[in-house]
């Protein structure tokens, strides 16, 4: 399954429940700690995890 546009598992992110984050995907790559980078390179491409960018591997990554 997948839960986050990077790959991490935000499901079974320890911060996810004490921090009241919605999670990578579900907050539009806005988690607890602020605007994600990668989720937003992601999104500007136009994929929904960057597994599916050709560039991968990538320096943000």
């Amino acid at each position: 399954m997948i839960d986050s546009r990077c790959g991490l598992h935000c499901t079974t992110c320890t911060y996810k429940e004490p921090c009241g984050c919605g999670g990578c995907i579900e907050t539009n790559g806005h988690p607890f700690h602020g605007a994600c980078p990668v989720a937003q390179c992601c999104q500007e491409k136009g994929f929904y995890h960057c597994g599916e960018c050709p560039e991968l591997p990538c320096e943000l990554l």
